[in-house]
């Protein structure tokens, strides 16, 4: 009981401190014209999608064989996370895709096989972006964590070398200047609340019509999903202010999903960015 109290006195203390440092912030603009909406029905046929998961029977073994990557030892994406973005990016036939955050490669190896799986021509139409080198021989983070593998390794590995661009950058800056624009964007990087506020109406800037953003590690308000009681509040900090400043768009949760994530559960932390129509 003197854990759980300490926990949510920690948490709350994050959350006030998220909070001032974002009010000193000023107000950016953001325009989600290109933003996809979508709806919790869309979202749960996504990932019961009869032939996505009969396609995805096939694709497992590859991936789980050329991404030696275990679940709960190096910070990367879930393995249930990882399918997941899988399914997005095949739902929504993305030919181009930003990723931000890349870290040991999890989950850029599966959203290579979904561009190489929707057949899609051209080099470079994956960007994966970090602020570290995250193919460094010495200090890389799979080097860290004792992986047999750099992500360029692995992306090597299941034939998608020629997709993939590997970027290191702060994301505001590259978001800034970068003149391309993606059918899909992850956001998976710095998830303090002052970054996020600015990150998004950025990354909004950078869709195709129609576009998709996915964000990781979205906590909705004080949901505890993990029995460690860790959360992220900084995203919905960062959009409750966006909200409140007149900004049309929500997120929605896909909360659970039809196949585990981590530690027994189904649940997970991606979201969708939606626009919000009228």
């Amino acid at each position: 009981m003197i854990g759980l109290v300490k926990k949510i006195f920690k948490r709350r203390k994050r959350i006030r401190r998220e909070r001032e440092k974002l009010d000193q912030i000023p107000t950016g603009k953001c325009t989600p014209a290109n933003l996809r909406s979508m709806d919790e029905n869309s979202i749960k046929a996504m990932f019961s999608d009869q032939q996505l998961n009969e396609e995805w029977e096939n694709t497992q073994p590859v991936l789980d064989e050329t991404c030696p990557i275990a679940d709960g030892t190096t910070g990367g994406v879930n393995p249930g996370d990882r399918r997941g973005l899988w399914y997005i990016a095949r739902h929504v036939g993305a030919a181009s895709i930003l990723e931000i955050g890349t870290h040991v490669g999890a989950s850029t190896c599966h959203l290579a096989m979904a561009l190489k799986q929707n057949r899609c021509d051209g080099e470079k139409i994956l960007v994966t972006l970090d602020i570290e080198d995250v193919n460094d021989e010495f200090d890389g983070y799979w080097k860290r964590y004792g992986l047999p593998m750099k992500p360029k390794d692995i992306i090597a590995g299941i034939g998608c070398e020629t997709l993939v661009e590997f970027v290191k950058e702060n994301s505001l800056a590259f978001l800034e200047n970068c003149e391309r624009k993606f059918d899909l964007i992850f956001l998976d990087g710095n998830h303090d609340a002052y970054h996020v506020y600015q990150e998004i109406p950025k990354a909004l800037d950078r869709l195709n019509q129609n576009g998709t953003l996915v964000m990781h590690d979205y906590f909705d308000a004080d949901r505890i999903i993990w029995p460690d009681g860790n959360v992220e509040p900084g995203t919905f900090i960062a959009l409750k202010r966006l909200r409140r400043e007149g900004v049309k768009i929500e997120a929605k949760p896909v909360n659970e999903f039809p196949w585990e994530t981590k530690k027994g559960s189904r649940e997970t932390t991606l979201a969708f960015l939606s626009k919000i129509e009228g």
